[in-house]
């Protein structure tokens, strides 16, 4: 079978894993908040800063801090804790919000409620005993290495840019890719920086520099169930399709309700003309929250149907050749 699935395998599929990385888990950002609030007579802005005590085997610029409108279920700022737990909001609207802090894969290790301007400063202490202190799937050598400033500064920057959405513009990806690469080339075990630097690699088009750089952010986590699914959709590309397979199955065993893996695992084994039951099965378990899965599932559907329906053609006509001859040795 030569590439007749991987077509689909389209630049909006391949744009996706830059914001993946960044997606908040639970209330979406709203990038009308600012103008609405604009709108609002809500005049007194304040500062909020905090602190996380945390326990020596967990390092604060893992975890991030966000302040959630639980009314409108929206992210309203969000801030990464700093080397020694610190974390600041410069300037936020006075209210009542949810405080979460978040791990790296975006579970809420602890909430509470803000009120501002009566509380503006904060002091969590979280221990082992904590939920999801620790990101199960994060490995020990990512979780305990130490990010340089420079290296750091530059990840952040990008970060800014990536979700802030400006990845169409040539010039604003470029200087994109100019920062990750500074950070990797400061800290070449800076896995965050590694795997943006892939996903943008990928989204470019250059796939094999995505899977060398995505293989040695793998070789530090090789359990990070977004830079798994990139590296599967990087090897589809190239037609590397027992790699595709292996690395959507590590995605999914890191995260079992990546649509995106599902549906890279299910082109990958139709691709390779095995398992069409486990590729419908994939599928099906992604068509909801993945439009490709959805249309790739009707697509096949149609095609069996139409290679069933040639078939039971073709059946007829031998089953009438064969009781041709029997018919007229019945009639002589």
């Amino acid at each position: 079978m030569s590439r007749r699935y991987t077509c689909l395998l389209t630049l909006v599929v391949c744009a996706s894993p830059l914001l993946a990385q960044y997606e908040y888990a639970g209330f979406p950002s709203d990038p009308g908040y600012d103008f609405r609030r604009s709108n609002q007579q809500q005049t007194i802005s304040v500062p909020l800063q905090g602190r996380l005590e945390l326990p020596d085997n967990v390092e604060p610029t893992r975890l991030r801090v966000l302040l959630l409108d639980s009314g409108r279920r929206a992210v309203v700022a969000e801030t990464y804790c700093s080397f020694n737990g610190n974390f600041d909001f410069h300037s936020v609207p006075s209210g009542i919000y949810d405080l979460q802090v978040r791990n790296l894969n975006g579970e809420v290790i602890h909430q509470t409620s803000v009120s501002l301007p009566t509380a503006t400063s904060l002091n969590i202490k979280l221990t082992n005993r904590t939920p999801n202190i620790s990101a199960k799937s994060v490995s020990a050598k990512r979780l305990s290495h130490k990010i340089p400033k420079d290296a750091r500064k530059d990840y952040e920057k990008a970060r800014e840019q990536l979700i802030s959405g400006k990845t169409k513009d040539v010039k604003e990806i470029k200087e994109i890719e100019t920062r990750l690469a500074r950070a990797v080339h400061a800290d070449p075990e800076f896995f965050e920086a590694l795997s943006a630097l892939g996903a943008i690699y990928l989204q470019t088009g250059r796939f094999q520099q995505s899977i060398a750089t995505l293989n040695s952010a793998m070789a530090i986590d090789d359990h990070d169930a977004a830079a798994c699914s990139n590296l599967a959709l990087a090897y589809l590309q190239v037609h590397q399709l027992s790699e595709a397979e292996a690395a959507a199955r590590h995605s999914i065993d890191a995260n079992a309700l990546n649509p995106r893996a599902r549906f890279f695992l299910a082109i990958s084994l139709l691709e390779q003309g095995k398992a069409h039951q486990e590729a419908v099965f994939q599928l099906k378990q992604a068509r909801d929250a993945f439009p490709p899965a959805k249309n790739l599932l009707a697509r096949l559907e149609v095609e069996w149907k139409g290679t069933a329906s040639a078939k039971l053609l073709d059946n007829s006509a031998a089953n009438s050749a064969s009781t041709s001859p029997s018919s007229l040795q019945s009639l002589r």
